[in-house]
């Protein structure tokens, strides 16, 4: 997992594994947002096994997943809502790309 810093209370990465749970919380991580759909490709971790792995370290984990080019204006309402909390959040995705763009879209909401 590469973590890139977007800003103090958002980071995004590549596809978060289990053991990666740790890693996050020492980075302060109190939520974490998944835009990768479960069955994207062979290895991949499901989003329960993940909400689980962080619930088990405090940690909250919501899912958001849409395909590539796909975001709906539903899904960035979504995402305004969790962001609107003021936690830590984590985002993450097959490369970081859409956790990064539907961040970016709430930008088009307003």
């Amino acid at each position: 997992m590469k973590i890139e810093k977007i800003n103090d209370n958002f980071s995004v990465s590549d596809q978060v594994f289990i053991e990666d749970i740790p890693a996050l919380l020492s980075e302060g991580v109190e939520l974490i947002v998944c835009n990768r759909p479960d069955n994207e490709a062979t290895g991949q971790p499901y989003f329960t096994d993940i909400q689980t792995a962080a619930k088990e370290h405090g940690i909250e984990a919501h899912l958001i997943d849409f395909a590539p080019k796909a975001l709906t204006q539903d899904k960035t309402l979504a995402f305004k809502k969790i962001v609107e909390s003021n936690k830590k959040i984590h985002g993450y995705c097959f490369t970081g790309g859409r956790a990064k763009m539907i961040y970016n879209s709430m930008s088009l909401e307003e």
